[in-house]
């Protein structure tokens, strides 16, 4: 793949990632803010432990979130300071790209249980 193309394409994938962290962070808020609600309700020690460890688990989340998005940014600033080397953008890795395309499809996979989960108990 020719290097231009590798780029345009890591950039693709960086705006996509963006975009949905974004939205789940947007996401995250509302269950909190829905947990927050039902805590103040809810009278039951057990169901209040519940909501506690949901809202933990959201929260955790977040901080994975962002801290994939400090990664996809870093990735970002190296592939834009190579592009200003001469000869450099060859050094830019897959590996690297891969690593946190690997986050982005397992936070999927867990915000997914999460929330299944959580509307579980709403369930109950």
């Amino acid at each position: 793949m020719k290097t231009l193309e590798k780029i345009t394409n890591i950039h693709f994938d960086h705006s996509l990632w963006f975009n949905e962290i974004r939205f789940f962070l947007s996401e995250i808020n509302v269950y909190r803010n829905r947990i927050g609600a039902l805590m103040e309700k809810v009278s039951s020690k057990e169901r209040k432990k519940a909501l506690k460890k949901f809202f933990n688990s959201f929260r955790n989340k977040e901080k994975q979130l962002k801290n994939i998005q400090r990664q996809i940014k870093k990735h970002e600033m190296r592939i834009h300071h190579l592009t200003h080397m001469n000869g450099s953008l060859e050094q830019i890795s897959n590996r690297r790209h891969e690593d946190i395309r690997d986050q982005i499809i397992a936070i999927r996979v867990q915000i997914d249980l999460l929330k299944k989960e959580f509307n579980g108990l709403l369930n109950n």
